[in-house]
């Protein structure tokens, strides 16, 4: 049977951690020291797995419904909420940079002479990224690099 916001206001702790089913996978976690955490549980890849919806009082029975559909329509697409939820954090810091992408590329290649890591690096900084530099690398398309590409080509020549 569904909660009620009722049922979910009066829920006391317990010595254990205790769970109350609202369906569909979602349920309130109630901790020995009163806090009430809401999950949802689903199965991605043949493993089992649990993400959180919100704490209760910040969030309330209806929007944590509402989270829960939309991490099952998540599931249902195809793609782990879990894992959207890590891969939007980090584009919201910003990590996802072309430029950022592009300075961990260089630092991971070990074998390249000290000459030639400085002259890649050079490259990328002045002809790169003051163009694209700041873009996200999962938006950028063949033609945003043909820009800079363009650009360089007509500077040679």
């Amino acid at each position: 049977m569904p909660l009620t916001e009722l049922k979910v206001r009066n829920a006391k702790a317990a010595v254990k951690p205790v769970k109350m089913t609202d369906g569909n996978g979602m349920h309130l976690l109630i901790t020995p020291h009163g806090s009430k955490y809401w999950r949802f549980q689903y199965r991605f890849g043949s493993k089992q797995k649990i993400l959180a919806l919100g704490v209760y009082l910040e969030v309330t029975l209806s929007e944590a419904r509402r989270r829960r559909d939309e991490a099952r329509q998540f599931v249902a697409n195809g793609v782990d909420p879990s894992e959207k939820r890590k891969a939007d954090k980090v584009e919201i810091k910003g990590l996802l940079t072309f430029e950022k992408v592009a300075q961990d590329w260089h630092s991971s290649n070990r074998t390249w002479s000290e000459n030639h890591r400085t002259t890649v690096l050079s490259s990328l900084e002045s002809h790169l990224f003051p163009i694209i530099g700041n873009r996200n690398i999962t938006k950028l398309k063949t033609r945003d690099l043909l820009i800079p590409l363009k650009r360089l080509k007509q500077q040679v020549t």
